[in-house]
């Protein structure tokens, strides 16, 4: 597949977006899988494709997809909040914790991380 310009890729990122909010799921993902497929580092797509997987319930390719977003770009809190609803979903609670810790290191006021914190702290048991 030969490289996509900046324009293309914005397109048909955009084109993935629209479909994904209408609930055009496979639409959605297929063009976010062409993209990666172009630009295997489109950090946008690697986490929205995360969150596609998470809306299917394949809650551990959720957790691979975005994991690689935030290799890729680490300071985002929407990615972290996302990656620990799904590892919540595998019961891994302690790793879903720290997602949520570090969602609230990146956005203190980011009321839906320190609920969700909260919520997984009470299924720990540590109040």
């Amino acid at each position: 597949m030969s490289p996509l310009s900046a324009a293309q890729t914005q397109a048909i990122f955009g084109e993935a977006v629209a479909f994904h909010q209408r609930g055009q799921l496979d639409q959605a993902k297929a063009r976010y899988e062409y993209i990666l497929k172009a630009q295997p580092g489109h950090y946008p797509s690697l986490h929205l494709l995360g969150v596609l997987a998470a809306q299917t319930r394949n809650f551990q390719a959720a957790v691979e997809l975005i994991g690689k977003a935030i290799d890729l770009f680490p300071n985002d809190p929407n990615f972290h909040i996302n990656r620990g609803n799904a590892l919540k979903e595998l019961k891994q609670l302690d790793a879903a914790a720290a997602s949520y810790e570090r969602a609230i290191t990146l956005k203190p006021d980011y009321a839906e991380a320190h609920s969700n914190r909260g919520v997984v702290l009470q299924m720990l048991g540590n109040m």
